[in-house]
């Protein structure tokens, strides 16, 4: 749960520019394959700096409780 929850703002991000150039491209009838994935790259980039604070905390947050999980089992 913790991977789809740190990967969703740069999926979504890409998700979203992508579908918009797509109908950029069907409305212009251009028919580029590279054109979406500079777009895309910029959107997941800039996701990932917005909510990189975030996703950093929900990783120290689990890293944490998974060494206090595993010092309990130690004992």
């Amino acid at each position: 749960m913790l991977v789809l929850a740190i990967s969703a703002p740069a999926v979504l991000a890409a998700f979203i520019v992508g579908l918009i150039v797509s109908l950029f491209q069907a409305a212009t009838q251009i028919q580029e394959h590279t054109l979406p994935v500079i777009p895309k790259l910029l959107a997941a980039y800039t996701a990932i700096a917005i909510a990189g604070v975030w996703i950093l905390k929900q990783l120290s947050t689990f890293a944490i409780q998974l060494f206090q999980a595993i010092a309990d089992v130690a004992k």
